[in-house]
């Protein structure tokens, strides 16, 4: 996959998840529950729809969970 295809999808995804691949997003980080929880509250708080959510969420992980959500992202959707 090139770079702009792994973006491509990335935003696909952000913008056409299922509660289903929510949920397995959040198991491919290091702290499912936590940032589960985090992702919630910064909804909540913040009043952003899930596009949002999933974009100001990861902003704020580090790096290891950022790469590990964009691997499950391109090993598990495909905008294509």
């Amino acid at each position: 996959m090139t770079n702009s295809e792994a973006t491509t999808n990335f935003m696909y995804f952000a913008y056409n998840f299922t509660p289903n691949q929510l949920q397995g997003m959040f198991a491919a980080t290091s702290a499912p529950d936590h940032l589960t929880d985090k992702f919630n509250d910064l909804c909540r708080r913040k009043n952003l729809n899930g596009t949002q959510g999933i974009f100001a969420w990861f902003m704020e992980l580090s790096q290891n969970n950022k790469d590990a959500v964009c691997t499950y992202i391109n090993e598990n959707y495909s905008w294509k």
